[in-house]
């Protein structure tokens, strides 16, 4: 969930998703905004991810901490 330090309390609309990839052993991801009130309750098919392409939305990379991950 990424706040302003300005902001107080807890909004989950502003949540950050890491888009990830793999390659060559590394896992690599992008940050992207989504909804986190999706996640209030477990979804009826667990098999299938929490958000579809449709929810995932690109933000503002550099306003942000950690706008990419990577994991070796």
């Amino acid at each position: 969930m990424y706040k302003k330090p300005k902001e107080f309390g807890t909004n989950f609309r502003n949540g950050i998703y890491y888009e990830l990839t793999q390659s060559e052993g590394v896992i690599r991801g992008v940050a992207r905004a989504v909804d986190l009130n999706q996640l209030a309750a477990p979804p009826d098919d667990l098999s299938v991810p929490p958000f579809q392409e449709y929810d995932i939305e690109p933000i503002e990379l550099n306003n942000r901490g950690y706008p990419r991950l990577e994991i070796r």
